[in-house]
């Protein structure tokens, strides 16, 4: 069984910077996100990472690489990892963002936060059969969401509650997952 999880998120980039919402695949760091990486692999090669997974974005790739390059460790990338897939919101500001979801609005062709908790709790259940100390490269509202599946919290409190800064480390709380009702092949 896993021994402990460990998320962190990518490192700044521009549009964090700029406070807009950006395409769950782009991102070009910004230059204090690029010096930011340094800093953070330190810190991740004391905590005794046995198995990495990172999202495919390309901001968390380059985090991935970095980390990689020093441990030795392979990267498991996989789009579970992504960030929300936030549609026709792309490129607005997260303020006015913000307000479409706590009115519990959904952007066309993209995610919500239900979906997004669900993909969540799927992550944690295909995890909880691993060995080791775990890390999730990932990215800010998967990794509230990933917080708020291990407290058994509902998706939009998870979002108002939970913050996550650029190549910020949390260790996950496991000790009540087995008590967390984690979706299974849920039919469409």
């Amino acid at each position: 069984m896993i021994s402990k999880l460990f998320i962190i998120r990518h490192p700044e980039t521009i549009n964090n910077r700029d406070k807009i919402i950006q395409d769950p695949l782009k991102g070009e760091l910004s230059e204090f996100g690029r010096s930011q990486i340094p800093f953070a692999v330190k810190q991740l090669m004391s905590l005794g990472i046995t198995k990495v997974y990172s999202s495919d974005s390309l901001r968390c790739i380059e985090l991935a690489k970095a980390f990689s390059k020093i441990s030795g460790l392979k990267i498991n990338y996989d789009p579970i990892f992504r960030e929300v897939n936030s549609g026709e919101w792309i490129g607005m500001k997260k303020d006015d963002v913000k307000k479409l979801i706590s009115q519990h609005k959904r952007p066309k062709n993209g995610e919500d936060l239900d979906q997004l908790m669900e993909r969540a709790k799927n992550i944690l259940n295909n995890l909880i059969k691993e060995e080791g100390n775990i890390l999730l490269i990932i990215h800010g509202c998967i990794g509230k969401m990933l917080i708020g599946a291990t407290k058994d919290m509902d998706p939009y409190e998870s979002d108002e509650k939970f913050s996550l800064k650029n190549c910020q480390i949390i260790e996950l709380d496991l000790k009540n997952l087995a008590s967390i009702p984690l979706i299974r092949n849920r039919k469409k």
